[in-house]
């Protein structure tokens, strides 16, 4: 049974018991009778209304528990998605200098090469590694 169809019998019967109290005479056994069932009936419909009233609340209190724990969730993602942000950008920041560091590196070391080379080509300055390197370099040209 459906907690309204619950509800609705016990309506109808204390309706029912409160007509029929009416029409008995007050201080007989019927009377008493009466008024008796009434009160058991008053007092289940007060527990069912407890009841339902009860489980309105639990119901309300997983709701609420739920909504929180989405809440908290989505919280959760939010940060992440944004920590993996900063340590995707962090780390195209390092790829970046690194590149950059190499390029310097590179770049000096062509720099260095190329004086050498012209310092030799001059005779300002002579060391057997680049004599040998600009032997090397000519007789490839003139092959």
């Amino acid at each position: 049974m459906k907690k309204d169809e619950i509800m609705e019998m016990l309506d109808n019967e204390i309706e029912a018991l409160i007509n029929e109290l009416g029409e008995t005479e007050p201080g007989t056994e019927k009377h008493e009778s009466i008024t008796k069932d009434l009160e058991r009936l008053y007092k289940l419909r007060i527990e069912e209304t407890k009841v339902v009233e009860d489980a309105e609340i639990q119901r309300e209190k997983i709701d609420i528990d739920r909504d929180v724990s989405e809440y908290k969730a989505q919280i959760d993602v939010d940060i992440n998605t944004d920590k993996l942000a900063e340590e995707r950008r962090q780390h195209k920041i390092d790829k970046i200098f690194n590149g950059c560091e190499i390029g310097a590196h590179m770049a000096l070391y062509a720099l260095l090469v190329w004086c050498g080379f012209r310092f030799e080509e001059h005779g300002t300055f002579t060391s057997p590694t680049f004599k040998n390197i600009w032997r090397g370099i000519r007789s490839k040209k003139l092959d």
